[in-house]
């Protein structure tokens, strides 16, 4: 099962889905709370792995009691999400560490520039 964060340019899904991990979205701000949070999961999840000597989720979640979901997080239009200076260096520098280190763990960002 796959949990989505998304922003609010993907209405269709509705706000209050159940697959759904946070709510929508639409500014700086309230995305960088979100993947604050998903970063602070991202590290939770490698400490699991490491107690575990697995190297990624899929391992684990083989040997786990509890198998840990993967979660998708979704940004429709990124490029609105960049706009404000000051926060989009930390946006982009956030985005880059999960991209980087996520998959192992079973977290995904799917990026749409329009």
């Amino acid at each position: 099962m796959v949990k989505i964060i998304q922003n609010n340019s993907l209405p269709k899904f509705g706000k209050n889905a159940p697959w759904l991990w946070r709510s929508n979205f639409q500014d700086v701000a309230s995305a960088l709370s979100a993947l604050s949070l998903l970063e602070d999961e991202m590290n939770k999840r490698y400490t699991k792995l490491k107690g575990a000597k697995v190297l990624n989720l899929d391992n684990y979640n083989k040997i786990a009691a509890e198998p840990i979901l993967h979660i998708a997080v979704v940004f429709n239009n990124s490029v609105d999400l960049m706009g404000e200076k000051e926060l989009s260096s930390l946006f982009e520098s956030t985005c880059k560490r999960i991209g980087e280190m996520g998959r192992a763990v079973g977290i995904y960002l799917i990026l749409g520039h329009l």
